[in-house]
Parts: structure tokens; sequence; C-alpha cells
């Protein structure tokens, strides 16, 4: 097993220059945007090598800069939350049965 474990890691530098070129080559792909590529998007998805940029609009990966959980507490100063004024409009509705059995 120790040999086999040296192989790989004398291995990883080769590969890892093969890897280079395919790797721009896929942030091109992604750049251009799939939709204008139909064949290579069909290609990557039955590859199973679907590429995902760090990018807003993508699914979470790369987490080397640690989660940060939007759920807890933070400071939010330019938004205004009136949270008196929210609180007397809910005191005019008049329908609360209608929402009175909604599970949350």
């Amino acid at each position: 097993m120790r040999t086999l474990k040296k192989i790989f890691v004398r291995l990883d530098g080769l590969i890892a220059w093969l890897v280079i070129p395919a790797a721009w080559l896929l942030r091109t792909v992604r750049r251009i945007g799939v939709d204008q590529l139909p064949a290579c998007r069909k290609v990557l998805l039955d590859m199973g090598v679907f590429p995902i940029r760090n990018h807003f609009y993508e699914p979470q990966f790369d987490y080397r800069y640690g989660r940060q959980l939007n759920s807890g507490d933070r400071s939010l100063p330019g938004i205004d939350w009136n949270e008196s004024g929210q609180l007397e409009f809910l005191k005019k509705l008049t329908r609360s049965e209608e929402v009175a059995n909604i599970p949350c």
C-alpha cells in the first residue's frame, strides 16, 4: 500500500501538468456559457464533470474562506425595519383565520 501511495505522489505532478489545459478549457467553456455550447454541455453532463465556477450564482463548494451563516444576527445599518409600524400593521389584518392553521 505504501508503494502505491508513493507512485501516486510522483504521478501527481505529471497529472497536474495534464490537468492545467483541461481546467483552462473548462473555465473557458463556462465563461462562454454552456447554453451557447450545447454539445459541450451534453458531454460534460454525461461524463459527470460539469465545471462549477466560484460565483454567487453557483452552488458554494469552495470553503477556503470559511462558511458564513446568514441566519445569525448581523448589523444591517442601511435597513429601517420599522418594527413598531410592522406590528401595528399586523394588528390591522382581519383574516387571521385563513392563515391560523398553516404549518411553519
